[in-house]
């Protein structure tokens, strides 16, 4: 009885350490009281990602922190003057990770090890993955057609995914971080692509001359690029960013626009102005954007709270918004 007992005692610990994702932070110049902000799964569901509101201090030029989550999704460490940039880590529950942050050629470095360090340092540390903006930009500011536009589009997307293929080859990922990643650069190259076409597109409005791009060039890019990367569609869930944020709210403008088809007229118990696109959008994105409108600019729209509130009185986010902004 005792044996059995002690196996059980074993497995549910075993268990219950493995839903946790381990991040660990370390200084080489000596660090207290900063604070560090994260963005992380609120409630064990990769699919619940928002920036915290809570802070966690540095001790002994250190911290290590513990994230319930199930599943392959994303923690982000939120830029700040001890941190560099804003580090992305995909990662799933039973996940290690390590950063040690140092200065290299007078420059502040983050050196990974632990869980798919390889790839996280591929993502954090190399030009082609953090500065895809410039990439997207030079393909786009150009007077061509959106054929050529899209196929330079998908040699960068293959580009990114031919270094991450050699490290899954050599055993240094692993193919759910394979996988995952592919998804999350996608909808960074969304968010680029996305973001410099509404401009041309509203900017051919007053002054046509100053886009390189044909109006007729750029609708067909936006429906060229929708076809390839559907930021609706459900592959994308576990990536709840601000950048994808950005990237439904701007697919909603093309539906508006004509320039991409309603894929259906989806029901929606709230309605408000600010989010009248909501009825092209499946319903846990809309909870999604509800969430991100209630705490836009740092703020926090009580309106729309009450409004969220008693339309949907289960809804997803009520419980960090009440965690993070409580009455």
């Amino acid at each position: 009885m005792k044996k059995s007992l002690l196996i059980l005692t074993t497995l549910f610990f075993q268990f219950s350490f493995s839903q946790n994702v381990i991040v660990t932070i370390h200084f080489e110049k000596a660090i207290e009281s900063s604070m560090i902000t994260f963005g992380s799964s609120f409630d064990n569901d990769a699919s619940h990602f928002v920036y915290t509101s809570n802070l966690y201090q540095i001790k002994n030029n250190s911290l290590k922190k513990n994230f319930s989550q199930k599943g392959m999704g994303l923690i982000q460490i939120v830029q700040n003057e001890d941190i560099p940039y804003t580090v992305t880590l995909p990662c799933k529950d039973g996940d290690e990770i390590n950063l040690d942050i140092k200065t290299v050629n007078d420059k502040p470095t983050i050196i990974f090890s632990g869980t798919n360090s390889a790839g996280i340092d591929l993502l954090n540390n190399t030009p082609d993955f953090f500065r895809l903006y410039r990439s997207i930009g030079l393909i786009l500011n150009t007077k061509t057609t959106s054929i050529e536009i899209l196929d330079k589009i998908d040699n960068l997307d293959q580009g990114t995914t031919q270094q991450l293929d050699k490290l899954l080859n050599d055993t240094k990922i692993s193919k759910s971080f394979y996988d995952f990643t592919k998804l999350y650069l996608q909808t960074e190259i969304i968010t680029w692509s996305y973001a410099n076409l509404r401009v041309f597109l509203e900017t051919t409005k007053e002054t046509p001359n100053l886009v390189l791009l044909k109006k007729e060039e750029i609708q067909k890019t936006i429906q060229g690029l929708d076809a390839k990367y559907n930021v609706f569609d459900e592959k994308y869930k576990n990536i709840k960013t601000d950048n994808q944020y950005h990237n439904i709210l701007n697919k909603c403008f093309f539906i508006e626009e004509k320039i991409l088809p309603q894929q259906k007229n989806y029901s929606t118990a709230f309605q408000s102005e600010t989010l009248k696109n909501l009825i092209y959008v499946p319903k846990d994105l809309q909870e999604f954007l509800i969430y991100n409108e209630i705490i836009k600019k740092g703020g926090f729209d009580l309106d729309l709270y009450k409004m969220y509130k008693d339309k949907m009185p289960k809804g997803t986010y009520l419980s960090i918004l009440e965690q993070k902004y409580p009455k």
